[in-house]
Order: structure tokens, then sequence, then C-alpha cells
């Protein structure tokens, strides 16, 4: 892996080059992913929920059609103005930015969305925002993680056992209520046990 992973600023350029770098909207391998989120989601109805590190948007739409109210965080300037145009009309959406090198908000939430950015935090990043994630999450909240089972030159960890290395830096015990594992990707609905 690399020394030095992808920075914020560098997110920033490539949203501003192209809105979809990743092409989260228009490939049919996203499109499959995003649909097991949804199913890792579930039909219960959430109160509060917490997406992290939202990007362009693209699960925003779909998380926010699961939830009473929906906080979604991007690092990126662009990142936010992309989400501001698609979720806009939604009222139940506000989007927040935020670096998550830095101490996550101080707010309680009943669902925690964490999709495709563990491997690119620092260690003492990673370790800060796992404890950030016990801090924030009711005691019966659930925890969504969705991301690749790949390494990426770009970032400080390989995927592959990113949440196993994620949740044993969290204080607490989880269950795995919802795993879909491919190849190339695992996303898993947990509580704490």
């Amino acid at each position: 892996m690399t020394e030095r992973p992808i920075t914020l600023e560098e997110f920033e350029k490539r949203f501003q080059y192209d809105p979809d770098p990743w092409q989260t909207f228009s490939s049919v391998y996203e499109q499959k992913k995003r649909q097991y989120l949804g199913h890792a989601i579930g039909n219960r109805a959430y109160g509060r929920c917490l997406e992290v590190a939202a990007g362009n948007g693209s699960n925003s739409c779909l998380i926010a059609g699961k939830t009473l109210r929906l906080v979604a965080t991007e690092g990126t300037p662009t990142g936010v103005r992309l989400m501001e145009s698609l979720t806009g009309s939604l009222g139940n959406v506000s989007i927040q930015q935020q670096d998550l090198a830095k101490p996550m908000p101080h707010r309680r939430y009943d669902l925690i969305v964490v999709s495709e950015v563990l491997y690119y935090l620092t260690a003492p990043a990673l370790r800060n925002f796992a404890r950030g994630i016990d801090r924030t999450l009711v005691p019966t909240g659930r925890l969504i993680l969705a991301h690749h089972q790949e390494s990426f030159p770009d970032a400080v960890h390989s995927g592959h056992a990113i949440h196993d290395r994620f949740l044993n830096l969290t204080h607490s015990c989880w269950r795995v209520e919802f795993r879909k594992q491919t190849s190339r990707y695992v996303i898993s609905r947990l509580h704490r046990s």
C-alpha cells in the first residue's frame, strides 16, 4: 500500500474534472452493488441516519428513502455541491462538509452507512473514526459497511479484511445480521452484541 494516500484535495480535483469519476451512477456493477446496499439496510424504518463520505451522492437517495432523516457528509466542496443538486428536492436530507480525519459531530444515529472510504484513512484517522462510530451509534443502532476487497495504489490499507480491522478498533462487539460478499466487495449490516 502507498505511504501517501489520496488527499481530500485530490478527491476534489477528481470531482471537478468528472462528477462521476468511478461511474457510480452509470456502471451496471455499481448499480448491482447499490441494490445489495439496499438489501443490507432492509425495510426497517430508521429515524436518524448518517451517511459518511457520500462522495457524489450516488447512494444518498436510496438511503434517504429508508430513513426519516439523513445527514450525509462529504469532505470535498464539489462533492457537497453534487449531493445538494441531487438531493435538493428531498426534505429529509441535510448535507455537511466533514473531514474524516477530524472528530465526528456529537450526535446520535440509528443507522450509520460507511462505504468505500476506510482504506483511505491513515491509521490514526481510522482509529479515531472507529471510536467516533462507538460514540455516535445508538446502542440499538445498525452499522452498514460496504467496501471493495481489493487493493488500490492510492489507499493506505488493502480492502482485504478492512471491515475486521476497523471493527477491532471500536470498543464494541458486533454481530452480523446481513452479509453479501463477492470476489470484489463485501457489504455487511452489523449491530452490537
